[in-house]
């Protein structure tokens, strides 16, 4: 099968395609009876799950754990738990979120 108009796509990748055209006669009817069978074979990018799932997933539980090791009595645990909550719960774009939530995970570590 020709991949010339495939577009790459970030999350998947094609491992193998495959076509084959059957043709079958059955007894009832003088006329062959054709069928195309395509096998497509996709793989899952590691990279794309791993970026989008799982990193902010261990970021913001890190940065959940390290907010009980804050003093209570700083205003610090009070907008980080406020920035958790609306993180946790707001759509924003991956890279974003990545971002912010490293630079949240150096500032607790270097107070």
């Amino acid at each position: 099968m020709k991949t010339t108009g495939y577009v790459p796509n970030s999350e998947w990748e094609i491992v193998e395609n495959e076509a084959e055209r059957n043709i079958i006669l059955y007894e009832c009817c003088p006329n062959p009876y054709g069928d195309l069978t395509f096998n497509l074979t996709l793989k899952r990018k590691v990279s794309f799950q791993l970026r989008l799932m799982l990193l902010p997933t261990l970021l913001l539980s890190t940065i959940s754990l390290f907010m009980f090791w804050i003093p209570a009595h700083r205003p610090d645990r009070t907008a980080l738990g406020a920035y958790l909550s609306r993180s946790a719960f707001s759509p924003v774009d991956e890279n974003r979120l990545i971002d912010r939530l490293c630079k949240i995970f150096v500032s607790i570590r270097a107070s």
